[in-house]
């Protein structure tokens, strides 16, 4: 049986290679294994030692001899005895390559540029480089270095995937180990950041070089991806500075969506800059085709596919796979939430904190939007309530996580299961993400609740169970936007808002039209009644308003304190979409009474 098992798993990684690799490509192998082809020029002691003791035993050498002798001297001696090199130095590399354009050197008879050169006189679809780590016997790095200076110039214009193939690789778990190493070569910083992602090591001692070749080819070619992006940004930068010029000179372009559509000049340049990125990327993408898109589906799909696993293998696979990306969402701190600019318009999704609470804007943007001659559409903003905390997420919280997708993932079947003994079965893929064992056994075993081992914020946005809606005066939301200098109160006041330089014009006319409205009406009050009303939630259910007064006690304003209100960020539409739908479906309940029957 056992026997059977291994036929069928290198069956599978054969049918991988022989997927991947076809006759449109170019394998290009550098060693100092490789027997040179100057064979006249190339002296024995300048194989590798243990090339050069088998040889020497093999014709019984006295060490002059193999000291003075050159390769050609060799090969002529072992054709007296029926042998060859090729017999002895045997130089192993998968027999999959040569479904491809194979080319094979020893460093000795080629230049530095040889590589590129070959490369650009193929100019095959796809070119993949497989380079000894150490190509000089005092392993030095020289040779290596004036290869990769030389692919790092062209490595953004051809398809060109890299692997080292090495008697002692080097551990590379994080993009800053392959900056590292390229580093020790002594490559310059634009080299290392142009070849970076291509740093991938095969052991030659390794049992299953098939498989490891092919994984490392797939992780250079999903690198190869950064060059369409690269590509998309240049030209993109390019059409928006021309765009730039244009409206530069030629304001009227840009009149409407500033003055009408509630758009700052930012914005509007921002929107242009994504609109041509996703244009020329997906144009990018029909054109290359063939040469980036379709070879990194294609990988994956027979990476994926070919593995014939049962359903219970893909339920784990996809349990692990889940987990451990929400795992390093959580420690790369992803949030619903992004910062708002002080100037930026009022939206929905906006996320206020009044006092102590936390509530979001659900006035559709719509309905928000201030238009220079029409104002808004509404005199009051509509806000529910949110709870939003920021905790730090102990073993407990991330228990309760990774449970949930469990049951989720192996449903009724769980009970044949163990969380714990699923995620150590594949325990590197949480290694990778600095989760040991033990602190596996702390959140599911330990029972350790309240110790945080896996450092990360748990930032909770959700509906209050206070199922509310609440009005606010434009004037008191949009006060956010105007300039106090920092102080610790927020005097509105008419000097403020004219000194508020960086609001949207239709906006800043709309604040001091609802400002000039709101001292007419109180205007019509005395002193001391306002005095009464003032800071007392009269004026507004959710924010304290107190009056200001001039010397002769006439109104000219009021004042918010800085702790009152503020605006904390904006939620992701999708987030706050489905934060607003989950209050509608509270909120709206539909009467109905059936009559009894008879």
């Amino acid at each position: 049986m056992e026997i059977s098992i291994n036929l069928l798993l290198n069956f599978w990684r054969i049918d991988v290679m022989y997927d991947f690799f076809n006759k449109d490509d170019l394998i290009i192998i550098v060693d100092d294994e490789i027997i040179p082809n100057n064979k006249e020029n190339f002296k024995l002691i300048d194989l590798q030692d243990n090339m050069v003791t088998l040889i020497a035993k093999k014709l019984d050498l006295t060490i002059d001899e193999y000291e003075n002798y050159s390769l050609l001297d060799i090969e002529n001696l072992l054709e007296e005895q029926n042998s060859s090199l090729e017999d002895l130095i045997n130089y192993e590399i998968p027999e999959e390559f040569k479904l491809a354009n194979l080319v094979k050197y020893n460093p000795f008879d080629i230049s530095e540029s040889t590589i590129i050169d070959k490369i650009m006189e193929v100019n095959a679809k796809r070119n993949f480089i497989v380079l000894d780590k150490f190509l000089e016997k005092n392993e030095n790095m020289n040779i290596i270095k004036n290869y990769l200076t030389k692919l790092s110039e062209i490595i953004l214009e051809y398809y060109i995937g890299i692997v080292f193939y090495s008697s002692d690789p080097n551990v590379i778990e994080s993009l800053e180990d392959s900056k590292l190493f390229l580093e020790k070569i002594g490559l310059g910083h634009n080299e290392i950041e142009n070849l970076s992602m291509h740093v991938n090591f095969v052991d030659k001692g390794s049992k299953d070089k098939l498989l490891c070749f092919e994984k490392a080819f797939r992780k250079s070619q999903n690198s190869n991806l950064l060059s369409l992006y690269s590509e998309s940004y240049d030209k993109t930068i390019q059409e928006l500075k021309e765009r730039m010029w244009d409206i530069n000179n030629n304001e009227s372009l840009i009149h409407y969506d500033y003055l009408i559509e509630g758009m700052q000049i930012d914005d509007i340049f921002y929107e242009i800059y994504k609109s041509r990125f996703n244009k020329i990327y997906s144009e990018k993408c029909f054109e290359e085709y063939g040469k980036y898109i379709n070879p990194v589906r294609k990988s994956i799909q027979i990476y994926e596919g070919n593995k014939n696993l049962e359903e219970e293998e893909i339920k784990r696979r996809v349990f692990i796979s889940r987990s451990v990306k929400e795992l390093n969402n959580l420690l790369k701190k992803e949030s619903y939430l992004s910062e708002c600019k002080k100037s930026d318009d009022i939206k929905f999704g906006d996320l206020i904190k009044i006092e102590d609470s936390h509530y979001m804007v659900i006035t559709q943007d719509c309905d928000l939007s201030i238009r220079l001659l029409g104002g808004r559409k509404s005199n009051f903003i509509t806000l529910i309530k949110i709870n939003y905390s920021i905790d730090d997420f102990t073993n407990n919280l991330i228990s309760k996580k990774i449970k949930y997708i469990f049951n989720q993932t192996f449903g009724d079947t769980k009970s044949g299961y163990n969380i714990v003994d699923i995620i150590k079965s594949d325990i590197t893929s949480f290694k990778k993400l600095n989760i040991s064992e033990s602190m596996i056994d702390n959140i599911f075993i330990n029972k350790e609740k309240d110790k945080c081992d896996i450092k990360c914020k748990n930032e909770n946005i959700e509906l209050d169970p206070n199922i509310n809606l609440y009005t606010v005066d434009n004037l008191f939301i949009d006060c956010i936007l105007i300039n106090f200098n920092n102080s610790d109160a927020m005097n509105v006041t008419i000097e403020n808002i004219n000194n508020s330089k960086e609001i949207r014009l239709a906006t800043k006319k709309n604040i001091i039209n609802n400002f000039n409205n709101f001292i007419d009406r109180y205007s019509k009050l005395q002193y001391d009644s306002l005095k009464e009303i003032s800071d007392n939630n009269l004026i507004s259910d959710l924010i304290p308003i107190e009056f200001i007064f001039d010397k002769g006690k006439k109104l000219t304003g009021f004042s918010i304190g800085q702790n009152k209100i503020k605006r904390v960020a904006h939620i992701e539409y999708i987030k706050a979409y489905d934060l607003f739908k989950e209050f509608l479906g509270k909120y709206s309940r539909l009467s109905f009474n059936s009559p009894p029957l008879i």
